[in-house]
C-alpha cells in the first residue's frame, strides 16, 4: 500500500525535533513494508520560496518553504499553505505515482489541502489528530468552519487520546466514520541503560517551558516535598519563554542548587537524561498525549503525571502515579511516595508493557486497519 503523509508540521534542519514522531511513524510503516512518502509545507517569515526534495532512508520527501504574510492576515496564510501542499502533492504524484491513501497528521494546517486533493483527485484521506488547540478553544471561527468540512469528509479519524476524541466530537462534530484511539508510538531508540547507582535521586522533566506545562506547579511541589537535606534533584530539559521566570522562582523557593535547567536538548540528549534519571515527572495542565511519558517508560522509568488528558490512558499502577492537574499538594505527595517506593517498580515490566501498547508493531497494526477501512469506505461510497 502506498501512503502519503501530509503533516501540519515536520522536522527540518532549523527544527529537527518538531513533529519528529510523524517521521518516526513514517519510518515504522516503511520498515513494515508500506510504501511511504511525505509532502510537507512550512510558512516562514522572511524566507524565499523554495522546495527541497530528498530520499529520507527510503521515504521520498518533498518539503516546501513559503514566505508568510503578516500575522494579521491569517486566513491568507492558510490559503497559501493549502495551495503549496496541493502543488507539492501534484509534483509528488508526477514523480512517484498516486498514493492509495493520504495520512493527515493533524488537520490544523494540512487538512484543507487533503480535502482539496480528495475533491479534485479522488484520493481518500485519514486524519490522526494531535493538536491541543481544540481543547483550548484557540481556533478562530473562520478556521474552525473550514476544519469542520475537513473532518466531515475524512475516510477515517484517529485520535491520540480518548479525551481528544470527545473534544473533537463537541467542537467539530462527529464524523461519519467515528473516531478510533490510535496512540502515538515510542521510538525504539529509547531503551534502558545499565542500572543507575548512587545519589542524588533524580526526577526528570522534559518539555517546552510554557504556561500549559505546569512548571511553576512542579517547582513548588518539589520545594514542598523535599528539603535541602534530602538527596534529591530535579532536572528540567527544554527551552521556552518562561526559562528566566522559572529560574527566578527556583531562587525564591530556595531550591536553585537542586534544580537544573538544561535548555534545549537533542534527541540523543533526551535519551541520555531518560536513562540516567530515577523517575520522570510531568506536571502539565493539559496534554493530548504525552510522548515523553512513553519514552521514559521504554527506558524502564516509573512516572508521576497529572491526569490532564493523554496521560490518563498511559499511566497505570505498575508504571507510576496520576494526580489531579494543578494540585501542588498532590504532586508533592506523589513525588515523595515515588522516591520512597522506587524499588517496588519493575523496570523490565514497565518497558515490556510500554512496547506492547505503544511500540512500532502496535502502531503499524492500528494504522494498517485504519487505511484498510478508508479504502473500503472509498470503494463502497
Amino acid at each position: 500500500m502506498h501512503v502519503l503523509f501530509l503533516p501540519s508540521w515536520y522536522p527540518d534542519p532549523d527544527q529537527p525535533t518538531n513533529g519528529i514522531f510523524f517521521r518516526e511513524q513514517a519510518r515504522a510503516l516503511k520498515n513494515a513494508g508500506f510504501r511511504v512518502g511525505v509532502v510537507a509545507s512550512k510558512l516562514e517569515r522572511g524566507t524565499k520560496k523554495r522546495v527541497e526534495r530528498y530520499n529520507d532512508d527510503g521515504i521520498e520527501t518533498i518539503y516546501g518553504y513559503i514566505p508568510a504574510l503578516p500575522i494579521t492576515i491569517k486566513i491568507w496564510n492558510l490559503v497559501l499553505l493549502t495551495a503549496s501542499f496541493y502543488r507539492l502533492f501534484r509534483e509528488y504524484e508526477a514523480r512517484h505515482g498516486r498514493p492509495d491513501v493520504i495520512h493527515v497528521q493533524s488537520a490544523i494546517y494540512s487538512g484543507p489541502a487533503a480535502l482539496q486533493i480528495f475533491s479534485r483527485c479522488g484520493v481518500p484521506y485519514v486524519i490522526t489528530e494531535h493538536a491541543s488547540v481544540f481543547e483550548r478553544a484557540a481556533i478562530p471561527p473562520w478556521h474552525l468552519a473550514i476544519l469542520r468540512k475537513v473532518f466531515d469528509k475524512t475516510a477515517g479519524l484517529a485520535v491520540v487520546s480518548p479525551s481528544l476524541g470527545e473534544v473533537l466530537e463537541r467542537v467539530v462534530g462527529r464524523c461519519a466514520s467515528g473516531w478510533k484511539w490510535v496512540p502515538n508510538m515510542v521510538d525504539p531508540v529509547f531503551r534502558p541503560a545499565d542500572s543507575r547507582a548512587g545519589t542524588p535521586f533524580k526526577f526528570l522533566n522534559v518539555g517546552w517551558l510554557k504556561e500549559n506545562k505546569g512548571h511553576e506547579d512542579l517547582l513548588r511541589a518539589f520545594a514542598k516535598a523535599f528539603t535541602d537535606k534530602d538527596e534529591v534533584e530535579l532536572v528540567i530539559g527544554g527551552g521556552g519563554t518562561l526559562l528566566d521566570d522559572l529560574k527566578n522562582l527556583s531562587c525564591e523557593l530556595g531550591i536553585q542548587k537542586r534544580v537544573h535547567f538544561l535548555g534545549d536538548l537533542s534527541r540523543n540528549e533526551v535519551l541520555s537524561q531518560m536513562q540516567s534519571c530515577d523517575a520522570f515527572v510531568l506536571s502539565s495542565h493539559g496534554e493530548t498525549f504525552g510522548v515523553v511519558l512513553i519514552e521514559a517508560m521504554a527506558c524502564g522509568k516509573p512516572c508521576v503525571a497529572t491526569a490532564c488528558g493523554g496521560p490518563n490512558n498511559i499511566i497505570d499502577d505498575e508504571s507510576g502515579v496520576l494526580v489531579p492537574a494543578g494540585d501542588i499538594d498532590a504532586l508533592a505527595a506523589a513525588m515523595t511516595k515515588m522516591k520512597k517506593d522506587i524499588d517496588s517498580y519493575d523496570d523490565t515490566r514497565i518497558r515490556e508493557s510500554c512496547l506492547d501498547r505503544f511500540g512500532p508493531a502496535r502502531l503499524v497494526e492500528n494504522l494498517g486497519n485504519l487505511y484498510q477501512c478508508a479504502l473500503k469506505c472509498q470503494s463502497t461510497g
